[in-house]
């Protein structure tokens, strides 16, 4: 993986994640993730679509990027990808993923980690077979683009 895009997930973003549904459409989630070494954990419930999905397909497909306004920037991947229920390797990684998203005091709370807790009892572990970069800002100078593209909302 190029330092680049290390740098840029070591980064808090939402990612999407796409898995493949029964009938070959593309179930896309929203999700908060972890890059350690080569894998990208997940955290989610073992009833979810995804987490169906990965165990039927074993594999699935991630897009991160920045939705900032200032700098457009982002990277995917795909490549196989398990499910991880066993409790003694799901409460340490969903504890390192959401310690990346929440405040200790959210995660303190029983109305929010707590209930993160309970709810996400299982963790996807995607292996990327190889990351794709793009940046706008590597495109385009900031004359260009400030003058040109609109903001993004938010």
């Amino acid at each position: 993986m190029d330092a680049i895009v290390r740098e840029f997930l070591a980064g808090r973003h939402v990612a999407v994640l796409g898995t493949t549904n029964r009938d070959g459409s593309v179930h896309l989630a929203n999700v908060w993730y972890l890059l350690e070494g080569d894998f990208v954990y997940m955290q989610t419930a073992d009833s979810t679509v995804k987490a169906k999905n990965v165990v039927r397909t074993r594999t699935a497909s991630l897009v991160v990027d920045s939705r900032g306004r200032r700098a457009w920037r982002g990277a995917s991947t795909s490549g196989p990808a398990q499910l991880i229920t066993e409790p003694g390797e799901v409460q340490p990684l969903r504890e390192r993923i959401m310690a990346r998203y929440m405040t200790a005091q959210g995660m303190a709370d029983p109305r929010v980690g707590g209930r993160m807790r309970v709810g996400d009892n299982s963790i996807i572990r995607l292996t990327p077979t190889k990351w794709k970069w793009w940046s706008v800002d590597e495109m385009f100078s900031n004359e260009i683009r400030d003058g040109y593209m609109l903001p993004l909302s938010d």
